[in-house]
């Protein structure tokens, strides 16, 4: 999922309005888990006590296999609530994942949803307003997902321009109004410190690439977090040969794989 998780928050005084909705800002002061506004969500399971942001496309997908076709639309209402609230959907609902998100999915998951059969036009009442639930759900869900990709060209762009050697390069500011510029998003973050929720393992990581291979630390911090902003968790499935080392340096090419630019 990109994140370590965590177990509970604590318990005591209330953060909720008269009306029963949550005081987010009350919340926020005493909570690491970003609240939704009464609505059940759902996690990936074992340890982990907050949703994901791709691991719920998958979710959603899962429930409507299963016919839950009410339960994957709380689910995607859910995924548009925080995107409304903060531009983007985190990493995960924790207050320290709001440096970053993950893999876009949402209009995804809104596409997957349709997919299992829009309305048609019916004389019968309740099928009319079923049409025009669904309708009125797509417009809501077209101005949040256009909302999304705003938060990714205005914070994740890289704009690129042709070298004469063919390859790519960043485009300078004059550049970027140039015919031959394409525009992208990247996965990354504009923070140079170890995520809140890897904290010491991010230290470790960072030390050893400064020391064995000259890296900056703060290249290697911003390196984790686009990693995990990819959504692809750290592992050995990149390795051609895994941990295939000399007996006398067993962990050297791991080590190396994984922290190299």
């Amino acid at each position: 999922a990109g994140g370590e998780g965590e177990g509970g928050d604590g318990e005591g005084e209330t953060s909720g309005n008269s009306d029963g909705t949550i005081n987010e800002q009350h919340w926020l002061k005493r909570h690491s888990l970003l609240p939704l506004q009464g609505r059940p969500f759902m996690v990936a399971g074992g340890r982990f006590r907050e949703a994901y942001y791709w691991d719920t496309y998958w979710i959603v997908k899962g429930l409507l296999l299963s016919g839950m076709v009410s339960t994957a639309r709380t689910v995607i209402e859910n995924i548009s609530g925080v995107i409304e609230s903060f531009g983007f959907f985190p990493n995960g609902l924790r207050t320290y994942y709001l440096s970053r998100s993950q893999p876009p999915l949402f209009s995804e998951m809104v596409k997957a949803f349709l997919a299992i059969g829009f309305p048609s036009p019916d004389p019968d009442p309740t099928k009319q307003k079923s049409r025009g639930d669904m309708l009125e759900f797509l417009r809501r869900m077209t101005r949040v997902a256009v909302k999304e990709h705003l938060w990714w060209i205005n914070n994740r762009a890289v704009s690129l321009v042709p070298n004469r050697d063919g390859g790519w390069r960043e485009a300078t500011r004059e550049e970027r109004v140039t015919p031959d510029v394409i525009t992208l998003n990247r996965y990354g973050s504009d923070l140079r410190e170890p995520r809140p929720e890897a904290y010491s393992h991010d230290l470790e990581t960072a030390e050893t690439a400064a020391a064995t291979l000259g890296r900056d630390r703060g290249d290697v911090f911003v390196a984790l977090r686009a990693a995990a902003e990819s959504g692809w968790d750290f592992s050995s499935r990149w390795f051609p040969e895994p941990c295939a080392a000399p007996p006398q340096e067993p962990s050297a090419p791991c080590a190396e794989i994984q922290i190299q630019k």
